[in-house]
């Protein structure tokens, strides 16, 4: 009991530290430098006005947004991606925080590619700032805040929910990318919290000698809330269907639990799928799905060696943006960090003791290279123009919720407590060093 009590304390500490680096992200950053968080801020203020879905105005698909929330935009918008010489400034921001509240609803044209879940947290800010006449600057950062919370919230309880998965949950979630996103509108943010979760609680399911009919729900309705947040991430749940022990469980109980799993990963994913069709339109006008498809059934194993050349070419880039290049994926950190931080993550891996079988490892290494060949596919077919021998539109945050899974494969493999410790703590400092270094990289750039 005590040591469950030193446990649970030490994980509301940690969280209690990651939570103050996001939210120094989500202060820090200036609004809108977080990769298309115009169009997640206008979702989330519109749905916080209950415009759930898009409507066809001028030839334009969009919906109804406050004008001060528009107005905020273009107060503080700046274009800044690959144009170091444009900065934010503090004379815009003390400029935009004069802003008042006004109600008036305009339309906006923006980019709905996903369901309402992925912005709960930001339109219940929204909600409130708006019911109080909140100033938009004001309400912009508490939505931020709020955010950033109901993130570090899901890592807690992906903590709490598998302790021995604890410490590599952690030092995924302490990464500048993932604390970046925290700290933002963005709708990867709180998908990338409930992937951890969902992974969490899956690994744990399948450790059940019986059938947890509470943990189960809690799976089912973490799959299902994550398939409405991006789908390609759903099968994370499947981990809960990994290899077993002999004697864990018959076949009736294996069964009981694959038919729950599929049919709330088949509700999630069908809403998920009625909702972003009914108000889909092309991000990119060179590009076409319908002929990337085509491609795709004609020459399968072309794309498939396509796909693996990308990631041995744009390896270093991924791995780079999987840690923290900032902005618009043009602000980079130190490069010994950001390299130190990525190879030590494994080392924090390699040395958790954590039970595991090889038919396990192998489970998660094929899961792995499915999710990552899916989140490769998806952007060839809906960012990729036809013709080209590449995959455009790939960013290594993408594979930030696939980070647990990832690393499964390699866990325990030294089992030495001295070297487990150290690394640890060498990862730590590591993971402090490098958050501190984007802030400052971020105040230099935008201000």
């Amino acid at each position: 009991m005590h040591s469950m009590t030193t446990e649970r304390r030490n994980i509301v500490g940690i969280c209690l530290a990651i939570w103050i680096f996001a939210v120094g992200y989500a202060v820090i950053t200036p609004p809108f430098q977080v990769p298309d968080e115009v169009a997640h801020y206008w979702h989330a203020v519109s749905l916080a006005h209950g415009n759930v879905f898009h409507v066809m105005q001028n030839d334009r698909m969009g919906t109804f947004v406050p004008k001060s929330a528009r107005d905020f935009v273009y107060l503080t918008w700046v274009e800044t991606a690959g144009k170091p010489e444009n900065k934010i400034g503090t004379a815009r921001l003390r400029a935009a925080s004069e802003l008042r509240y006004q109600a008036e609803p305009v339309f906006r044209s923006f980019p709905a590619l996903y369901t309402p879940v992925p912005y709960i947290p930001g339109t219940l800010a929204s909600a409130v700032a708006d019911l109080l006449h909140v100033r938009p600057f004001i309400a912009f950062y508490a939505g931020r805040i709020v955010t950033a919370t109901a993130c570090v919230l899901l890592i807690a309880a992906a903590m709490l929910e598998c302790g021995e998965l604890a410490a590599i949950i952690a030092a995924i979630a302490v990464l500048p990318m993932t604390l970046y996103m925290f700290g933002s509108f963005s709708a990867d943010a709180v998908t990338i919290g409930l992937a951890i979760y969902t992974t969490a609680v899956a690994w744990r399911a399948r450790s059940d000698e019986t059938m947890n009919t509470r943990r189960w729900a809690r799976l089912s309705v973490a799959a299902a809330a994550l398939a409405l947040c991006k789908i390609l991430y759903a099968p994370l749940a499947l981990l809960a269907l990994a290899p077993r022990p002999h004697g864990h469980g018959g076949s009736s109980n294996r069964l009981r639990r694959a038919i729950s799993l599929f049919v709330s990963l088949a509700l999630g994913l069908a809403l998920s799928a009625a909702m972003v069709s009914r108000q889909y339109h092309p991000l990119r006008p060179d590009a076409n799905p319908k002929v990337q498809l085509q491609s795709i059934a004609a020459h399968p194993i072309r794309i498939a060696r396509l796909v693996a050349k990308d990631f041995i070419a744009q390896y270093a880039g991924y791995r780079d943006q999987f840690v923290g290049r900032l902005g618009w994926v043009d602000v980079p950190l130190s490069g010994f960090l950001t390299a130190a931080a990525f190879y030590l993550l494994f080392a924090v891996a390699i040395t958790r003791d954590v039970a595991i079988t090889p038919a396990v490892r192998l489970f998660a290494l094929l899961l792995t290279f499915a999710l990552f060949f899916a989140v490769s596919l998806s952007q060839y077919v809906e960012w990729t123009p036809p013709g080209v021998e590449y995959v455009d539109g790939i960013q290594g945050r993408y594979f930030l919720p696939l980070a647990v899974v990832f690393l499964l494969p390699v866990v325990s493999i030294v089992r030495n407590k001295r070297v487990r410790v150290a690394a640890l703590a060498l990862y730590a400092f590591t993971a402090v060093a490098i958050n501190i270094d984007a802030f400052v990289v971020l105040v230099k750039r935008y201000y």
